[in-house]
């Protein structure tokens, strides 16, 4: 999520973003493998993922929708689509939790 956010704010490239959240942070292995990948998938499919937002967002433009939901609903949306590996369920239940 901050990841996300410091590309969409900072107006920062994929690799500067990731590589300045991970010089701040204290991480493993694994969840710095499964993060890069959520990450680059979000913004690689943006465009695709966004669209799909806004079609099914009555009354509300992207731009309406605060970053942190916006995020949410990029991943999870992201999740479902391409990450086969994870149950629907575990990321509808995911965004609602976090969200």
């Amino acid at each position: 999520m901050q990841i996300l956010y410091q590309i969409e704010v900072q107006n920062l490239d994929l690799k500067e973003g990731l590589n300045r959240f991970w010089e701040n942070f204290n991480y493993i292995d694994s969840a710095k493998d499964f993060s890069t990948k959520l990450v680059k998938g979000v913004i690689e499919n943006k465009k695709f993922i966004d669209t799909l937002i806004e079609k099914f967002s009555e009354h509300w433009r992207l731009d309406r929708i605060n970053w942190v939901e916006r995020n949410i609903l990029r991943i999870a949306i992201f999740e479902l689509l391409f990450m086969d590996d994870i149950p629907p369920k575990v990321s509808i239940n995911e965004a609602i939790d976090i969200g």
